[in-house]
């Protein structure tokens, strides 16, 4: 017969059993639907679309606030991550918005459909992942130009949070105890970047995809993807700052391989988080 210390070491083994399982799916689920593959696929749809995307956020966003304040913001998130090339991308960036043609209608339409390219290449992944079958022709183009104006509304709200963060954090400092209030906003504001990384992973994973998924695994998918993004940020930029030679290899396309390598990074993390929401789906489907 088993006592109290029985049932504890059974519970025990559950817990164990619900953390370790789905983790064991992701990795599976990564491989067998060749993971690193779908991210060189995803990447490559990332380089080509991302100028048409922050062409058109830029645009849409110069209704609300000055083209340059949304140009400061692009750069400066560009620039926590590739913080050597700060001043090539910004050179790059202001040529491309000074060669624009977003002014006319089929200007825009272009940049419309080659930025929808993205999303149509993220439902396919996901999809692909939670093995589903993905929308018609009509109504994927749809959602992918819905996305894209939810995500440029999404860009604009995480300035206006920043943005205020940035003052709270300025006020706190003058007032007194910079030492320590220094570090404790440092860590505030990761954290802050973690949540808003994580609403960002959440939306997607939840709606992009031709399948309802369980919130619960959603919002643990998506933290997991968040920390670990942030994470590879983090290590990425030492690794620009302290190790990396793509000038010293590449030259003046540095920068270029540096983001491209840093979006594969991404894209794999992405998959990873999609791989861990079908194992949790999954494990608590049993259950």
């Amino acid at each position: 017969m088993g006592g109290p210390a029985t049932g504890h070491a059974d519970a025990e083994t559950s817990r164990r059993t619900r953390v370790v399982t789905p983790i064991r799916s992701a990795i599976r689920y990564f491989f067998e639907h060749d993971g690193f593959f779908l991210a060189a696929g995803l990447s490559f749809y990332v380089v080509v679309c991302i100028v048409p995307f922050l062409l058109l956020v830029i645009a849409g966003s110069a209704f609300l606030v000055a083209n340059e304040m949304v140009l400061k913001e692009v750069l400066e998130r560009l620039g926590t991550l590739l913080p050597v090339y700060q001043a090539e991308m910004e050179a790059a960036l202001r040529a491309v918005i000074a060669a624009r043609g977003v002014s006319s209608l089929v200007g825009t339409l272009i940049l419309l459909f080659f930025a929808s390219q993205l999303f149509a290449a993220t439902r396919l992944v996901l999809n692909r992942v939670f093995q589903h079958k993905g929308r018609g022709l009509i109504h994927g183009m749809l959602f992918d130009v819905g996305m894209i104006l939810f995500l440029a509304v999404g860009f604009l709200v995480s300035v206006a949070i920043t943005g205020a963060f940035a003052w709270v954090r300025g006020v706190a400092l003058l007032s007194g105890g910079a030492s320590y209030m220094s570090v404790a906003f440092h860590w505030a504001g990761l954290m802050l970047t973690v949540l808003i990384d994580t609403a960002l992973f959440v939306v997607i994973f939840r709606f992009v995809p031709n399948r309802r998924i369980r919130w619960s695994s959603v919002l643990v998918g998506g933290l997991a993807t968040a920390v670990l993004w942030e994470t590879a940020k983090q290590a990425f930029r030492w690794y620009i700052q302290s190790v990396g030679v793509y000038s010293a290899v590449y030259g003046s396309l540095g920068v270029t391989i540096a983001l491209m390598m840093w979006v594969y990074y991404s894209a794999i993390v992405f998959i990873i988080g999609a791989a861990l929401i079908r194992g949790l789906e999954e494990n608590r489907s049993r259950v």
